[in-house]
């Protein structure tokens, strides 16, 4: 697996590439970070106007949120997760599809907001180093882990499946 990764304003994202599904798309509006696979039916394929020209999923999901903003990942059918950055609007949008394919983690802190689809990838994206998680390596230990959401590191999250996040002046919304 290759890590790539880039930094934007306060954001570090990290992702793994996964037999070439990440993608990555940039234009003067946004910037778009995606794993994973679209299945291009219905609303999705009207983004594109019939066009049959291939267009990666980062392209896809730039698209689908010039049209649909924050709610495109309710019109998304396939398995997923992205984060989106509006550079005019100063906010980042990270979002995983319904059945929690493909892992998305996050951290916030005064340093910025991190994501990954590996939550070790966070852990290490900023210059403090969260603290280890008690409680979620015992209850690992003894096959217990109740909060699908935490991992080993304090702050370390797992955005769960459905979900999405919106990040902006340093202030985080969870939604389902």
């Amino acid at each position: 697996t290759k890590l790539t990764c880039f930094y934007d304003k306060k954001i570090q994202v990290a992702a793994k590439q996964r037999a070439h599904e990440t993608d990555f798309f940039e234009d003067e509006d946004i910037c778009v970070v995606a794993c994973g696979r679209l299945h291009t039916i219905g609303a999705i394929s009207d983004l594109h106007q019939g066009s049959v020209e291939f267009r990666g999923i980062g392209e896809t999901v730039a698209s689908a949120y010039k049209k649909w903003g924050a709610s495109l990942a309710q019109n998304l059918i396939g398995e997923f997760a992205f984060a989106v950055w509006d550079k005019n609007e100063q906010l980042l949008l990270c979002a995983r599809d319904r059945f929690g394919q493909i892992p998305l983690s996050y951290r916030a802190t005064e340093e910025g907001f991190a994501f990954a689809s590996d939550f070790i990838s966070v852990a290490m994206g900023f210059s403090t180093r969260p603290e280890p998680n008690d409680d979620w390596i015992i209850g690992y230990l003894n096959e217990a882990v109740l909060d699908q959401d935490s991992t080993p590191f304090k702050g370390v999250r797992k955005l769960p499946p459905g979900s999405l996040i919106t990040w902006r002046n340093n202030e985080l919304e969870l939604r389902q």
